[in-house]
């Protein structure tokens, strides 16, 4: 018996030894296999970014073209010069092959079309001007004006020429790629139809550009092959090096790609074979003939890894796992970088401020050339901050679109009404007769709003406030005329009137202003902006807390420019947002300075209300952070009450995001504007600073030294430190002490 249980204990004890062998083994294995899953998951979404980035900028550039092309289209259309020839007008018109003479008139319109050329260079295959039968009025080959004998009378055969005439006046029919038969080139075209004023088309302006042209799209970057799929025919359009067919374009698409792209709309980045492949669609709107979607494909050695570890459960769990998790997590960056690209805003569908001022550039190209006048209508709506702080966010963004689609359908469709952030819309008139026009538009703009407003069942009343530039008369550039047409928007806001046009003498020294601006964009490369940093000091023990950074302008010429002379200029232009970048930069490298000598002081940084309307300005005090290897807290923002009550909102959003890196977050000049309670109370902020025109003036002013009291205690109750700025002298230091608050800064300090 005494033997029989010796041996087995010794059975189970080799058991218990087998086993724990066996489990050590296979969690090892699991390990290595789970380690070398999760280093081939990392290196796959690597991949996957690059691959789903290079996808999206290109739909997005496609998608840009398209929407500039169409724009210009419209442009074209509505040019006097192509209008003379309309029936009933004096130019002569063809009525059989080779009888019309290319007189003054087509001479011009010809000259109009080359002009394209300019816009598109070297893309644009041909160019014309066509009549309801089919002849052409005008027409340009790669930039050459063709002579009459040369003009075609056959066009009605062409295969944009029956849609584009089926359109009503203002729309733009763009082509699928059809072999032109004049140029013997694949190409994809524009055209849109002109109309008398009856509405009856009388013809259509098109232009065409060559497919070969998009071959830069297609170029290899990072080893990485760019395709353009037409999922209409199922064909391959461009592929990389791969020449373009004299009778039939593209090879049809493998069968395995179009099934990934028929089974979702944006779909993820797959394998097929052993190539790695992300895909995009090209964004393109109404009356385009074309599907397409950009393929990014790269060879990938997927598979193998497994090879070298064997079929552990465990290890193809996690694999799986991590796979899932970063296909998730790249197809969300893909979504981003695909949204950063749109020139779309995203609250209303309208053109953003990128796209405005593209078209912007355009019209006033083709005003030069064609000396005709161009205008902008900068609006802001009056008492729209009430609907946001009475009835909150969800109905102001509701309120926006109402007003988008009613600016909307109360102009053209050559007019471009765009949306610029919070509650500010602009539109471009790209040809007005005169001044009195662009007033009677801007007029008609104020009209549209006086209707009420039903919103979720309530009665809603906003007007406008409407700022008028000119151009020639008032810039010939976009920055020019927008900062033109900001200055006459605040007039008309001031009470000046509804609708006020831009005069110099609302913009005093604007020639010089104007000089600084351009002067200040140099400033910004040159390494002329320095900064300077005022110290944050302890109340109670004067110990320093932290350092304002203040920006200072060295000029060559002009000396020290005050900030109060420059920042104002930058914040009416987009110049605000680098300029904001670039301080960050430099306040972050002089913390970083302070951290590597052993004095760790946390920087300030002040904050334009732009920033938080910009949808990637997290991401960006992100990847500054990172790039000077800072930690987080050692940033701190400030922000002023304008700035978060321009759109209550978004500025939320955006400060929790900012809120979320880790760094700190103040209200500047707290007194100066007017915040909202609810919104106060709700904001990730843990500093308060009291505006200095207070706190100069609490030891003579009854009234200040209740503000400054009330402030303090205002702060303390919401739980967050309180600053006072503006301190002059020991006096107003001991009476803040004696009040409780917490940090001091000022010229008595430093």
């Amino acid at each position: 018996m005494s033997t029989q249980l010796t041996s087995d204990r010794r059975g189970r004890g080799r058991a218990l030894r087998l086993g724990t062998a066996a489990l050590g083994t296979t969690l090892l294995f699991a390990a290595v296999g789970s380690t070398v899953a999760a280093s081939h998951a990392a290196e796959l979404e690597d991949l996957d970014g690059k691959i789903s980035a290079v996808a999206s900028l290109t739909a997005a550039d496609l998608g840009e073209y398209y929407d500039r092309a169409r724009s210009i289209d419209l442009l074209l259309s509505r040019s006097t010069t192509f209008r003379r020839f309309a029936p009933g007008n004096d130019v002569q018109r063809p009525t059989a092959p080779g009888s019309l003479e290319l007189d003054p008139a087509a001479a011009e319109a010809a000259a109009s079309l080359a002009y394209l050329e300019e816009l598109y260079p070297g893309q644009i295959s041909e160019a014309c001007l066509i009549d309801s039968a089919g002849h052409e009025l005008a027409r340009v080959v790669r930039g050459v004006v063709a002579p009459p004998e040369e003009l075609s009378h056959e066009e009605a055969e062409a295969p944009f020429f029956a849609p584009t005439l089926a359109l009503p006046e203002g729309r733009v029919y763009q082509a699928a790629p059809y072999l032109s038969p004049d140029t013997g080139e694949w190409v994809i075209s524009n055209s849109t139809p002109m109309a008398d004023a009856a509405g009856r088309p009388w013809g259509l302006v098109h232009f065409e550009v060559t497919l070969e042209s998009f071959r830069r799209t297609g170029d290899a970057a990072d080893g990485f092959d760019i395709s353009i799929v037409d999922t209409r025919t199922g064909r391959v359009v461009l592929e990389g090096d791969r020449p373009l067919g004299t009778r039939e374009l593209g090879r049809p698409a493998d069968r395995a790609l179009l099934q990934l792209l028929a089974d979702a709309p944006a779909p993820a980045p797959a394998s097929i074979g052993d190539r790695r492949l992300a895909m995009a669609r090209v964004p393109v709107a109404e009356d385009n003939a074309t599907a397409w979607v950009v393929v990014v494909s790269t060879p990938t050695s997927a598979g193998a890894w497994w090879e070298s570890v064997g079929p552990a459960p465990v290890a193809t769990a996690l694999a799986a796992v991590l796979l899932l998790t970063f296909a998730g997590l790249n197809l969300r960056n893909s979504h981003r970088r695909l949204r950063d690209a749109s020139l779309s805003d995203e609250l209303t569908g309208l053109p953003n401020r990128r796209l405005l001022t593209d078209r912007l550039d355009q019209a006033l190209a083709l005003a030069r050339r064609g000396g005709h006048t161009s205008a902008i209508l900068l609006i802001d709506l009056d008492r729209f901050k009430e609907v946001n702080d009475t009835l909150g966010h969800q109905y102001g963004d509701e309120l926006l679109r109402a007003v988008a689609a009613r600016l909307g359908d109360a102009f053209r469709e050559s007019d471009t009404v765009a949306r610029l952030g919070g509650d500010e819309f602009a539109i471009l008139l790209p040809e007005v007769t005169d001044l009195a026009a662009a007033v009677h538009q801007a007029e008609r703009c104020v009209t549209a709003m006086q209707a009420p407003f039903v919103v979720r069942g309530f009665t809603l009343s906003v007007e406008a406030s409407v700022g008028l530039s000119l151009a020639p008369h008032h810039g010939d550039t976009a920055d020019a005329l927008m900062r033109a047409a900001d200055v006459a928007m605040y007039e008309a806001k001031a009470g000046k009137g509804r609708v006020v046009v831009y005069d110099p003498a609302l913009d005093g020294n604007s020639l010089s202003r104007l000089s600084l601006l351009g002067e200040l964009r140099h400033a910004l490369q040159s390494g002329e902006l320095v900064m300077h940093y005022q110290p944050k000091v302890d109340v109670a023990d004067g110990r320093v807390t932290g350092a304002e950074a203040l920006i200072r302008w060295q000029h060559p010429d002009r000396g020290m420019v005050p900030p109060a002379d420059f920042i104002p200029l930058a914040e009416g232009t987009s110049l605000i947002l680098p300029l904001t970048m670039h301080t960050l930069e430099l306040a972050l490298v002089r913390a970083r300075t302070w951290l590597d000598g052993g004095t760790p002081i946390q920087v300030a940084v002040n904050l334009s209300p732009r920033c938080l309307l910009e949808p990637d300005f997290p991401r960006q005090v992100a990847d500054a952070l990172d790039r000077c290897r800072l930690p987080a807290h050692l940033l701190r923002l400030e922000l002023t009450e304008s700035t978060i009550m321009a759109d209550p909102g978004r500025a939320l959003v955006s400060l929790t995001q900012l809120r979320a890196l880790g760094l700190s977050l103040s209200i500047d000049d707290f007194g100066t504007g007017y915040s909202s309670m609810s919104y106060l109370k709700r904001l990730p902020v843990d500093e308060l600073k009291i505006d200095r025109s207070f706190v100069m003036e609490m030891l003579s002013n009854n009234n200040d030294a209740v503000l400054v009291r009330s402030s303090i205690d205002l702060g303390h109750n919401l739980g967050l430190a309180v600053v006072a700025e503006g301190v002059e002298d020991e006096e107003t230091l001991a009476a803040l002490s004696a009040l409780g608050c917490d940090v001091a800064q000022g010229y008595h300090l430093a």
